[in-house]
């Protein structure tokens, strides 16, 4: 046999990319043949293997038959083969990190690739940026040579910042209100979620430390944060300064808000009213700047109650200064500014002081009278005279009565031993079978009689308006008086027996307590069922009105009781009796009107 052996390849395994690259191994599976001694053998045995990398590799199987012939064949086509994956080098962050290390916008990576047999087909993504926020943040970039050899990449760390801190100011706290010259402790939190940098500056102004309210009016604590990354933020709170106002002063009542005025009563017109209050800081520092007041105005108030009318037009009284020489403060801070009634008529006045912290004080005032319920059947104003305005039934003055400054002009002044006045017993005066009322306005010079006098009953008894009898203690008329408890009470006579003892049906007893020194408006009221005290304008009890007697056989005194003596120390004025139950608001109207009182016939 002198002929070789013979050889036929298959096709590459694998076959290489639409490039004409490998990146694995290739191999070729073979067959030998030799017609007449046979084959031998054949090395490398099949399949044909090319593992090195490059380009034009070709591996060859050498044949031997049986006879001893050799054959030397060649793989064919030759392959390319990278099995390398390429290479890739980050350029610098761009922006770069801060000097704390931290960026608050995405950050982007510009790279160069590599790859030294088949070539670098692509890159993905290009250029690689690194979004989100938090801590060593990366992101992959996947880079593919011709062969198909990929390799992933993570850009370097970085830390990315884009919201700003969370700030929580909880003092001064928003609304809030302080005085002038208090100490503000600030207390705020400027904070980043756990996985963010830190905000080493957190800074509130006007300070981070405790500080003064020095500035009256609307004012503003801001808290400015800042970031490692440089991220910024603002918020802000607003308080109130005030000045520490009290008032107003007497005659006037304590001051309410323009919202809701407080009531002063009544004042004659043409009369000087003192508006007065006292400004302080909160060390209890007299404040004497005149600036401190910005106005003073008045507005007509048809309800007599309540803020005015919206839109109503005010009087000004004081602005910008003047009139400087109505205004006039002392050391001690104490402002009062004389309201000349002079220039207005006869109206209810809402009256609005406006300071420099922008705070409003108002009380409402009525200058001039109010016009009599009707039912009047007698009225004793005790102006110089004991004269029954209203009727026929003229006061006698009794042991010395006089007269002195009243509430309402002047009032009968009593010495509490032996003075009072007797209305007599007209019938204009016997009220009792039907519905009526009586009311004065009392000032006790002291609660009890100089010693010595009203030995026949309790000291502190005094009676205002008494029309009991004489016989017997308190069961035939009807009184009213102030017990020697210092209560204001209303009875009428029990019958057989005491009608003016506590639990009585005819007898009905105030809340008030009776001071020295100062005037009550004192009112009852009796109906077929019922009987009630009012005090200053103000219901304060009632009592189921049971049977009762009133022969209507004694006087009407002014300030005594014929059985016990009970003579009043003190003054009294405006006494009135209605032949018919007033209604509460009548009542309170005429309280209300103070030293305006109702208008006299």
């Amino acid at each position: 046999d002198r002929t070789p052996p013979t050889l036929n390849f298959g096709a590459a395994n694998p076959s290489p990319n639409g490039a004409g690259w490998n990146k694995t191994d290739v191999s070729y599976s073979y067959t030998t043949a030799d017609a007449l001694s046979g084959v031998a053998t054949s090395a490398p045995p099949s399949p044909a293997i090319i593992s090195t990398e490059g380009t034009g590799l070709t591996t060859q199987v050498t044949v031997t038959d049986v006879a001893g012939n050799t054959a030397t064949f060649t793989t064919s086509p030759a392959v390319k083969i990278d099995k390398t994956a390429p290479t890739l080098t980050f350029a610098a962050p761009n922006p770069g990190p801060n000097g704390a290390g931290w960026n608050k916008t995405d950050v982007s990576y510009t790279y160069s690739t590599a790859d030294n047999l088949s070539g670098v087909a692509n890159s993905m993504p290009n250029p690689a940026i690194t979004g989100g926020e938090g801590r060593m943040l990366t992101t992959n970039v996947t880079v593919t040579d011709v062969a198909g050899n990929s390799a992933i990449f993570s850009t370097p760390p970085a830390n990315i910042d884009r919201t700003s801190a969370a700030i929580i100011i909880a003092s001064p706290a928003n609304g809030s209100t302080y005085v002038l010259n208090q100490q503000i402790t600030p207390d705020f939190t400027c904070t980043e979620a756990a996985d963010k940098d830190l905000v080493p500056n957190c800074l509130g102004s006007p300070s981070s430390t405790p500080y003064i309210a020095s500035t009256v009016g609307n004012n503003t604590f801001t808290v400015t944060a800042t970031d490692e990354a440089g991220n910024s933020s603002m918020a802000s709170t607003s308080y109130q300064v005030n000045y520490n106002f009290t008032g107003f002063q007497s005659p006037l009542q304590a001051a309410g808000t323009a919202a809701a005025p407080s009531h002063s009563g009544g004042f004659p017109l043409n009369s000087m009213i003192p508006v007065a209050w006292r400004l302080a800081d909160a060390n209890a520092v007299a404040i004497t700047d005149p600036l401190a007041l910005t106005s003073i105005q008045a507005f007509v108030n048809p309800a007599c109650a309540g803020p005015p009318d919206a839109g109503s037009t005010p009087i000004v009284l004081f602005a910008n200064g003047m009139p400087a020489d109505a205004l006039t403060i002392d050391a001690a801070g104490n402002y009062t500014f004389n309201w000349d009634t002079n220039t207005v008529a006869s109206a209810c006045y809402n009256l609005v002081v406006t300071l420099h912290d922008g705070n409003s004080f108002a009380t409402i005032a009525r200058l001039g009278c109010i016009p009599p319920p009707s039912n009047l059947s007698a009225w004793w104003p005790g102006d110089g005279n004991a004269n029954d305005i209203a009727g026929s039934n003229a006061g006698t003055l009794q042991n010395g009565a006089g007269f002195a400054p009243g509430i309402v002009g002047q009032a009968f002044s009593l010495d509490g031993i032996s003075q009072f006045v007797d209305a007599g017993n007209g019938p204009a005066l016997q009220v009792s079978g039907g519905d009526f009322t009586v009311m004065a306005w009392v000032n006790f010079n002291a609660l009890s009689h100089p010693p010595g006098n009203n030995s026949s009953g309790p000291q502190g008894d005094m009676s205002i308006v008494d029309k009991m009898s004489g016989s017997g203690i308190n069961q035939d008329g009807w009184r009213l008086l102030k017990q020697d408890d210092n209560h204001f009470w209303f009875c009428l006579g029990g019958g057989a027996g005491n009608g003016c003892i506590s639990g009585a049906s005819t007898s009905v007893v105030s809340s008030t307590s009776a001071v020295a020194g100062t005037w009550f408006h004192v009112a009852a009221v009796k109906t077929a069922t019922s009987i009630s005290i009012y005090v200053n304008g103000q219901l304060e009890n009632t009592t189921i009105l049971g049977a009762f007697t009133d022969t209507n056989t004694t006087d009407l005194l002014i300030g005594s009781y014929t059985a016990q003596e009970a003579v009043l120390n003190g003054l009294i004025d405006e006494v009135q009796l209605f032949n018919g139950a007033l209604t509460a608001t009548e009542i309170q109207g005429i309280s209300a009107a103070g030293s305006a009182g109702e208008c006299k016939p």
